[in-house]
């Protein structure tokens, strides 16, 4: 098992959808690096389920 999981993460800026169900297993031991356009807003999910270790979480978010 992963020791992060992300799962069905969406992101959308109003009704236009950016980024639909991405989903991401980080193992033990792995560097893994997000990068975005330079000029994009900040990224925030609006939807995700969000597994680390044990700990489980699921949007959608609330800001």
């Amino acid at each position: 098992m992963a020791s992060v999981q992300l799962r069905n993460v969406t992101k959308a800026w109003g009704d236009v959808v950016v980024s639909k169900d991405i989903n991401l297993d980080i193992h033990e031991g792995e560097f893994v690096v997000v990068c975005r356009a330079i000029g994009l807003r900040q990224i925030y999910p609006v939807a995700y389920d969000c597994r680390v270790r044990n700990y489980y979480q699921r949007g959608p978010v609330y800001r």
